[in-house]
């Protein structure tokens, strides 16, 4: 099993996150808020400001690594999937 922590900066985010194909939070982290999810296989997410998701990854791979920012502040991404065996540089 693999775990990802949301960390959130100073903007409020609306994220979707599915763990193994299975919806498991829908709804918006709050300023300073974290999260952890977990899942064996993987971990898909949207989020509605890629400036303010930070993450950091744990995994067969990588032990937490943190990727930090996953974009602009108020950008969209879509569908990101991290699977178990992600490797993060």
């Amino acid at each position: 099993e693999f775990r990802r922590v949301l960390f959130r900066s100073d903007q409020a985010t609306y994220i979707v996150v599915s763990a193994d194909n299975k919806e498991v939070f829908k709804g918006t982290m709050l300023p300073g808020t974290k999260q952890l999810f977990s899942a064996k296989e993987s971990i898909k997410f949207t989020t509605s400001n890629a400036g303010s998701t930070n993450l950091v990854i744990t995994n067969a791979v990588v032990a937490e690594k943190s990727i930090g920012a996953l974009g602009s502040e108020g950008e969209t991404k879509q569908d990101i999937i991290f699977s178990k065996d992600t490797s993060i540089k």
